[in-house]
């Protein structure tokens, strides 16, 4: 009897310590998210067009391109500098993770001292941030009146 109870409890242990092994990442079409989050600035009267042209974001967020990404969207209004973008992006590695994130916060930074359009850069100023959850990283800049979706803050 004491033998079928060490047997049990050592099956029970067994279990336990299986169940604290890592979790499944998590899987989150960023195409998705930011066609939802574009959509919520269109209803405001703001119009955001996908970019993919690697030469126009790297000269809007140097050093993105040289990071490893899983997926990387960006939406732009159609005058660049207008307080009105939306980049998400899944990173490979917690540390390019917070490589994006030190590239986005440079591109509000920049844009929020821009002297020649004071208008502009007082939007970024109040508007624009930065989120991460995990690899996951957002930069949202919106037109005043629009509220963040979750997606627009990372909450995958």
């Amino acid at each position: 009897m004491k033998r079928w109870i060490c047997v049990i409890l050592c099956a029970a242990m067994v279990l336990c310590l299986a169940a604290c092994g890592k979790t499944q990442p998590k899987e989150v079409d960023l195409k998705a998210a930011a066609a939802e989050a574009a959509a919520v600035i269109t209803e405001n009267g703001e119009v955001l067009f996908p970019e993919e042209n690697p030469e126009v974001i790297e000269s809007l967020y140097p050093g993105l391109t040289a990071v490893e990404l899983k997926q990387l969207v960006v939406y732009l209004p159609p005058v660049v500098g207008f307080p009105c973008e939306v980049v998400m992006v899944e990173t490979v590695s917690e540390d390019d993770a917070e490589k994006v994130c030190v590239i986005l916060q440079e591109r509000i930074n920049g844009a929020a001292d821009d002297t020649a359009y004071p208008e502009n850069a007082e939007g970024w100023k109040n508007r624009a941030e930065v989120w991460r959850d995990g690899p996951f990283v957002v930069m949202t800049a919106l037109p005043e009146g629009v509220e963040r979706t979750a997606a627009m803050k990372a909450e995958f």
